[in-house]
């Protein structure tokens, strides 16, 4: 299994206003991607609704683990969205 944790590089948070970004990649597929809207929007329902995957990410790192499967854990920037 092969996890990607992809934030934005300093470039990113000055052309994007110093705003967030956080994305997880699991075997190729975004799983959750979060990023900082406008206050009015940084809540559960609309910016941060990845939030509810957590649970099903962690029940599946758990599995692979139980089935034997080495977990791979890559962070890396990036200068613009993907």
């Amino acid at each position: 299994m092969k996890v990607e944790l992809v934030t934005g590089s300093d470039k990113f948070n000055e052309d994007h206003d110093f705003r967030g970004y956080f994305k997880v990649i699991v075997d190729g597929v975004t799983r959750m991607c979060f990023l900082d809207g406008e206050p009015e929007d940084a809540n559960l329902a609309r910016d941060f609704s990845g939030v509810f995957s957590v649970g099903s990410l962690i029940l599946e790192a758990n599995e692979a683990g139980l089935n034997g499967k080495s977990i791979e854990i890559i962070n890396r920037e990036v200068d613009d969205f993907e």
